[in-house]
Order: C-alpha cells, then structure tokens, then sequence
C-alpha cells in the first residue's frame, strides 16, 4: 500500500515544463481570446497559442454564420477550403458609409 502512495505521488509531481516559442503568436492569442465573443473567435486563440507552443494543430474552418468583429462568415465549403466573411452591415442592409477594399 505504502508503495502505491509512493509511486502515485512521485507521479503526480511530475510536471512538463512547456516553453513559448513565438512571443508574437502567444500576444495575439491573448489579445483575441480577450475580445472573443464567439466560438469560431475562441477556437481562434486557441490555435495561435498552440502555435505560440510549438503545438502542430489543424487551423478552425469557419461554418456559416461565425462572427469574426464586425464580419460574419456567408459562405463556407469545407470540400473546397474557402470561405468568405462579409462585413456585418452590408447583411443587415445599412449600405451607408462603408467603404469597399
């Protein structure tokens, strides 16, 4: 018994040590995670700190209807991998003063 108590504790204190790798990526992580208000957002700040990390992971592909800001994804065709954001304005019908780039 005393063996196992042993064994479990020398395991529980052991501890990976991950250090950052990309300063810039673990910024913009923090920053979108801390304006984030929508789940394609969080899914954002989470892969930019596993690259911060050095952790391989698959980029978020947005599905019809994520919130990016002021944009909203109006198409998505996953097969394909494109997908357009269109700003927010244009789709509730307020034309006005926005400027096309």
């Amino acid at each position: 018994m005393k063996i196992a108590i042993n064994s479990l504790s020398s395991a529980m204190n052991f501890q990976h040590q991950y250090r950052i790798i990309d300063h810039k990526a673990f910024h913009l992580a923090q920053r979108t995670a801390r304006n984030a208000v929508s789940k394609y957002e969080w899914e954002c700040a989470i892969f930019k700190l596993k690259q911060a990390y050095g952790f391989e992971a698959k980029e978020p592909f947005p599905i019809l209807g994520d919130v990016r800001g002021n944009y909203t994804c109006t198409y998505s065709n996953l097969s394909t991998g494109e997908y357009h954001f269109t700003i927010s304005r244009l789709i509730n019908g307020d034309n006005k003063n926005v400027s096309c780039f």
